[in-house]
């Protein structure tokens, strides 16, 4: 079962009244909305660090989750906390070059969220 960590649209958009189909798009209305994102979902990993890990994992039936967004040390660690006979971590690494010839292209702002285990070498 595939699963991701971080903020939940669907969550996001249900507590700030928002189109939940344009969040999960790439276009100029999720952008106007990323920064409170990051704030909104920082805000909610103070009040409760295992906030998101929660949500993803809230419908999963399956015996193996691979969750494959999970950009945060402290998610990592509360994984790691709730199920330590199970979890099993795994990086997966690309080169700058592999990176970009899958489309991929670091934008100031926009990427903000998705370093936070860069520096981590488990």
């Amino acid at each position: 079962m595939h699963l991701n960590v971080e903020v939940n649209p669907l969550k996001y958009h249900s507590d700030h009244n928002l189109d939940y189909e344009e969040l999960l798009g790439c276009g100029q209305y999720k952008e106007s909305y990323r920064a409170d994102m990051i704030r909104w979902g920082e805000m909610k990993r103070r009040q409760d660090s295992g906030f998101f890990c929660r949500l993803a994992i809230k419908h999963a039936t399956q015996p193996i989750w691979i969750i494959s967004d999970c950009r945060r040390m402290s998610d990592v660690q509360w994984l790691q906390d709730e199920f330590p006979d199970r979890c099993v971590c795994v990086r997966v690494e690309a080169s700058e070059q592999t990176r970009s010839q899958r489309g991929w292209r670091f934008t100031t702002g926009k990427n903000a969220t998705r370093v936070g285990l860069v520096t981590q070498r488990q």
